[in-house]
């Protein structure tokens, strides 16, 4: 909904409530995201406080709920940029939301739009709480495999998603597959538990991003110690339900020949992620990476 299209509010100043929000518009028709839109856009109005609330029915799902008041907006876009620097999102896909897709050419969303629809699903946090995880075109999983030739826009979809786990109140952890085994051998033969340390945190986080997953040596089957790291990561989260988001450049969908992601990493591992743990979508279409350079992040 345009702000345009609402009447300016009427604050009370000392505790920063807006008593009129949007004058004769339908206050239940007023979402989270309209509201969020609301408070920043309008006069400073918090009292000093950084935060403001609306006077909406007692019913309705943002009642006592607070947004960030317009003079604080930076500071939210900071401690939102802070949390994907935290969580090792890469600083080209920082900046990169839903909002950055949906300014795209039509035409470059050819083969995109299943997996851009996945994706929005599993950026809303609080009805995967709800849900107990991502319900998705009639199915209950825990996460999201996206899969597809490189640079159809798997990496950008995962950044959107870990923004908002982030303002959601999460803790994601983002990591290229090639980092994580190399992080986790270089520890071998060293004194201490540094290998087991990164390990517990890839099994733990809040949100587990796994970029590239596979993308280490070339094509073949991947070795017994990539495949053993797999296992204990994706095996624990598989296990224990725990929200898991992974591109690839491998298929892992099975036909008369088998499956890329089956070949690479086995059969265990397969059933687990593609089988279980992951809802499975192809993102296709035109390269992004050679055609559309600004996503909303630098060139």
């Amino acid at each position: 909904m345009s702000i345009s299209d609402l009447m300016p509010p009427k604050t009370d100043a000392p505790n920063g409530r807006v008593t009129e929000p949007a004058g004769a518009v339908d206050l239940y028709a007023l979402t989270a995201a309209d509201l969020r839109q609301i408070a920043a856009a309008q006069p400073c109005g918090c009292g000093g406080t950084g935060w403001v609330g609306f006077d909406v029915p007692f019913d309705h799902p943002c009642h006592g709920r607070l947004f960030r008041c317009r003079c604080r907006a930076g500071d939210a876009e900071r401690a939102r940029l802070a949390g994907l620097f935290g969580a090792g999102v890469p600083p080209r896909y920082r900046r990169l939301t839903f909002e950055s897709f949906a300014r795209m050419p039509p035409e470059l969303l050819d083969g995109k739009g299943e997996a851009l629809e996945a994706a929005q699903s599993f950026a809303g946090v609080e009805q995967y709480r709800l849900d107990g995880g991502l319900y998705w075109r009639g199915e209950l999983r825990a996460g999201l495999l996206l899969f597809g030739p490189v640079g159809r826009g798997k990496t950008g979809l995962a950044a959107a998603v870990c923004r908002a786990w982030i303002e959601a109140g999460a803790a994601p952890l983002w990591i290229t597959w090639g980092e994580l085994v190399e992080t986790i051998q270089r520890e071998y033969g060293r004194a201490g538990d540094g290998q087991y340390e990164r390990l517990d945190r890839a099994r733990g986080a809040d949100l587990l991003i796994l970029d590239e997953f596979g993308d280490v040596d070339g094509a073949g089957a991947a070795s017994n110690d990539q495949r053993r790291i797999a296992y204990r990561v994706l095996g624990h989260r598989h296990d224990h339900w725990l929200p898991t988001l992974i591109t690839t450049n491998l298929n892992p969908m099975r036909d008369d020949d088998g499956s890329d992601l089956c070949d690479r990493f086995g059969a265990p591992i397969h059933d687990r992620v593609a089988e279980a743990l992951c809802h499975c979508v192809p993102v296709e279409g035109p390269n992004l990476r050679c055609t559309y350079l600004d996503l909303g992040g630098p060139k």
